[in-house]
């Protein structure tokens, strides 16, 4: 290696290691050599190490200043006292574009990283990390583009520090932000601390809600600053939630799994959802859900919407009567015209229903004409109630609940992959023991 790094010269190092306990002997003696010979010319270091080599031999305590990547890869040692804000490579941290902390013990470095752009921690060994702390660390990547958190408060805790920092963080540039076995709650408390530009994805993955908290407590800030979302998809079950809107170049996606039995979580948080998400701007709604009683909240509020999908549960043999008795007493009201531009209507169910049902729906007075209908269930449909009220009947023809990850949310960079359980996937409330 000595040799090596004698005959490159001046070319840009790539170095990953392993420092372990003990460090005495002719190994620790070499990856010091190594280590002095070639700082000035690394551009990545991986290293896997114990929080002791950190916080008592300080073992990459030296200045690499055209270091561009570091990972680094923490492994507990027993009786280690652990310093929460250690300065990392001498603080000299400027040409650092990538910095990846894994599997870390509640501490974060005190560096500024005026040019990072990627940043991934993960797994803080059920110790809990204050959010001013993580707080800290974001003020200073002003330059951040994607952050990911993976596991962190991933465990049922009581009294979580979720105190926010005095004023919010601007993230001018970032265009990811994702957390994954990371509580709703707190992926939400982390979404409230930071300034986020119009165009940018929020993706929220395998997220537990504990069952001691309520609606409230796992709410969303509000996303308005999202103008361009117009596509909304809900699914929700007693348990789970898959929920993504999108538009141009921004986007939410969310799954979450309610944890606290009966009754659910979910619909009295998306009663709420409006709050977060600027409904007025949605032109596009799929939804499938367990307790239907929730839809009018959700429809009177996108006067836009042109596209209605709705989906009873495939495994619901029931699921289509209320959800059929909910869309007409919502599109049928006599108060006020809901949705007036809706154009496409489709309904997919596991029984036939009353087609009568579905031919009032397709006649609403002071409403844009229906120019699509689609109908997905089984069992022979007599088209003649439809005809004439809408300009296209589709029957049998799969609907427009597609429920398939489209472009854009897999956020790479020339440095890392995220591990393939973090990446987004839909996994849907009725195949979850499938694909969870």
């Amino acid at each position: 290696m000595i040799a090596f790094l004698q005959r490159s010269r001046s070319a840009p190092v790539s170095l990953s290691t392993y420092l372990s306990v003990p460090h005495e002997g002719i190994a620790g003696e070499l990856i010091t050599t190594v280590l002095e010979s070639c700082c000035e010319r690394l551009r990545r270091l991986d290293v896997r190490l114990h929080a002791y080599d950190i916080f008592t031999h300080s073992r990459i305590d030296f200045a690499a200043p055209n270091l561009e990547c570091l990972t680094i890869q923490c492994e507990i040692y027993d009786g280690v006292e652990i310093v929460e804000y250690p300065l990392l490579l001498q603080g000299q941290t400027m040409s650092l574009k990538a910095l990846a902390l894994l599997h870390i013990h509640h501490w974060l470095p005190a560096n500024l990283f005026p040019n990072l752009v990627h940043l991934n921690i993960s797994y803080f060994y059920m110790e809990e990390l204050p959010l001013l702390m993580l707080s800290h660390l974001l003020a200073g990547c002003p330059r951040l583009e994607t952050l990911h958190l993976g596991e962190v408060w991933s465990y049922p805790l009581l009294d979580l520090d979720l105190t926010p920092p005095s004023q919010k963080i601007p993230m001018p540039h970032l265009r990811s932000i994702s957390t994954c076995c990371t509580t709703l709650q707190t992926a939400a408390q982390i979404l409230a601390i930071l300034e986020l530009p119009p165009r940018s994805r929020i993706r929220i993955h395998n997220a537990p809600v504990d069952s001691h908290t309520w609606a409230a407590d796992n709410l969303l800030p509000s996303l308005e600053f999202m103008k361009t979302l117009t596509r909304l998809e809900v699914a929700a079950d007693t348990t789970s939630l898959y929920l993504v809107a999108e538009g141009d170049d921004a986007g939410l996606w969310i799954q979450a799994k309610w944890e606290g039995g009966s009754p659910s979580v979910w619909p009295q948080w998306l009663a709420e959802l409006h709050r977060a998400i600027p409904f007025a701007s949605i032109t596009h709604f799929h939804v499938a859900l367990t307790d239907w009683s929730i839809l009018r909240e959700l429809l009177t509020r996108m006067s836009a919407l042109s596209v209605l999908g709705v989906m009873s549960f495939p495994n619901d043999d029931a699921g289509h009567e209320p959800m059929l008795s909910e869309l007409s007493s919502t599109l049928l009201c006599n108060f006020a015209v809901v949705c007036p531009d809706l154009a496409t209507l489709s309904i997919q169910c596991n029984l036939a229903p009353d087609v009568t049902q579905i031919a009032s729906l397709a006649t609403r007075e002071g409403a844009r004409r229906l120019s699509r209908l689609v109908l997905d269930f089984p069992g022979l449909v007599d088209p003649e109630p439809l005809m004439g009220h809408v300009d296209e009947l589709k029957i049998g023809d799969g609907g427009v609940c597609t429920w398939e990850k489209r472009d854009g949310w897999d956020i790479e960079n020339e440095f890392w992959r995220l591990p393939e359980e973090d990446e987004p996937r839909c996994v849907l409330p009725w195949n979850v023991t499938t694909h969870g």
